[in-house]
C-alpha cells in the first residue's frame, strides 16, 4: 500500500506550471494537527507495511510536517517526500535522515531554464538540497516535469542527473491545469513531442545503467521502448485511480477514492497521429481520466472509502466496497469495462 498525502496546499514558490492554481492555494484550509495525527495513526495501524508519501503544496512549509515524519519514524513506517528543496533550515536537513526516499522537483538542466519556471535562485537551492540528501545517505530522485521549455535539452537533463548523484530520474509530461491552465502554447507539448523525447532518452541512456522512469505512457508504448532500445524506462499508470493499492489523503484530512480534483489532458492538441497499430500510445479521448470521471459523477464530497482498489486484479469494480459502488470511481470502472468490451483495439486494457 502506498499512501499519497497532500499535507498542505500552501507553498513558498509560485511556479508557472504548478497544477495547484493560485486561487486554490489562497483558499486552502489545511486540517488541524489533531485530525492529521488521528488519521495517520489509523492508517499506520491498518497498513503497517505501507509507504507514506507526503506532497503539497510544499510539505516542508507545513507546521505539521516534522512531527508527521517523526510519528512515522517511531512507528517504523517508510516515508517518501516530494519537495522543491528550497527550505534549508537546520531542522530540515536533520529530518532528511528519517526520510526513506526524497523526490526533489527540478524542471530544467540549468539555472536559466529551471528558474524561468520556478523562480530566481531556485535551481541552485534545489540542487544543493538534493546533494545534501544524497550526502546523508538518503535515496533521492529528481522529479522532472517535461515542458516546451526543456524538452529539447536531453543532453543537459542527463548531465544534471549524473552530476547530482540522484538515485533515479522521474520524467512526467506537464499537466495543463492549475497555474499552467491557459499556457498550452507557451508550456504545453504534444504527444508526439513527448514520445519522441522518451525515445531519445531511452536511446541516449542505453548501457549507462541509469534508473529513469517516464510516466504518461501506455502498456504498448512501454513494450515498444523496451524491445526497441532494451530500456525499460516507461511507467504505466493503470486505471482505477493512480494505481492498484494506492490511497490519497487530502490536505483537509480526508481519504479520497483513488484520485480527485481537476485533471486536464497531458498533451496539447497536435496534428500528429500515432503510427499504424500504435493508436493506444495515447488513450482515446472517449476514456476520461479517473479524476474527470470523479468530478463528473460526484456532486458532493466523498465520505471515507475503502482503500484497496482491486479492479486490475479482480476484473471488476471495487470488489464489494458499497461506498465506491455509489460514487464516481465505481461508475468509472463500469464505463471502462463497457468501452473495452465494445472495442477490440482496447482489449489490452484488461
Amino acid at each position: 500500500m502506498r499512501i499519497y498525502w497532500d499535507l498542505t496546499k500552501h507553498c513558498n514558490l509560485k511556479c508557472s506550471h504548478c497544477y495547484n492554481a493560485p486561487q486554490r492555494e489562497a483558499a486552502a484550509r489545511d486540517a488541524v494537527w489533531e485530525r492529521k495525527r488521528e488519521l495517520l495513526l489509523q492508517l499506520i495501524s491498518k497498513y503497517p507495511e505501507a509507504v507514506i508519501h507526503f506532497l503539497g503544496g510544499e510539505p516542508f512549509v507545513s507546521p505539521d510536517f516534522e512531527r508527521a515524519v517523526e510519528l512515522c519514524a517511531r512507528a517504523a513506517v517508510k516515508v517518501e517526500v516530494t519537495t522543491n528543496g528550497t527550505i534549508h533550515a537546520p531542522w530540515a536537513f536533520k529530518l532528511l535522515t528519517k526520510i526513506n526516499h526524497l523526490y526533489v522537483s527540478i524542471d530544467g538542466a540549468n539555472e536559466r531554464i529551471n528558474d524561468e519556471l520556478r523562480g530566481i535562485g531556485v535551481f541552485a537551492q534545489s540542487l544543493a538540497f538534493l546533494k545534501a540528501a544524497v550526502g546523508s545517505g538518503v535515496v533521492a530522485s529528481i522529479s522532472f516535469t517535461v515542458t516546451s521549455k526543456n524538452i529539447q535539452d536531453i543532453d543537459g537533463i542527463l548531465a544534471l542527473f549524473k552530476e547530482s548523484g540522484a538515485n533515479s530520474l522521474i520524467l512526467s509530461p506537464i499537466k495543463l491545469i492549475g497555474s499552467a491552465k491557459g499556457s498550452e502554447e507557451i508550456l504545453g507539448i504534444t504527444a508526439q513531442e513527448y514520445f519522441t523525447f522518451v525515445e531519445r532518452i531511452a536511446k541516449m541512456s542505453l548501457g549507462e545503467n541509469l534508473k529513469i522512469h517516464a510516466t504518461g505512457g501506455s502498456a504498448r508504448f512501454k513494450d515498444y521502448i523496451k524491445w526497441r532500445f532494451f530500456n525499460d524506462i516507461v511507467d504505466v499508470d493503470p486505471f482505477c485511480g493512480s494505481a492498484q493499492n494506492q490511497l490519497r489523503v487530502s490536505s483537509t484530512g480526508h481519504l479520497l477514492p483513488c484520485a480527485s480534483g481537476e485533471v486536464s489532458p497531458y498533451f496539447k492538441r497536435g496534428d500528429w497521429q500515432p503510427p499504424e497499430g500504435q493508436q493506444d500510445f495515447v488513450l482515446p479521448k472517449t476514456l476520461l481520466t479517473t479524476a474527470q470521471q470523479f468530478q463528473l459523477h460526484t456532486s458532493t464530497a466523498p465520505p471515507d472509502v475503502c482503500a484497496d482498489c482491486d479492479y486490475r486484479k479482480a476484473k471488476k469494480c471495487y470488489g464489494g466496497c458499497p461506498v465506491k459502488r455509489t460514487y464516481g470511481p465505481a461508475k468509472l470502472c463500469e464505463q471502462i469495462l463497457e468501452k473495452v468490451s465494445a472495442n477490440s483495439e482496447l482489449q489490452w486494457l484488461r
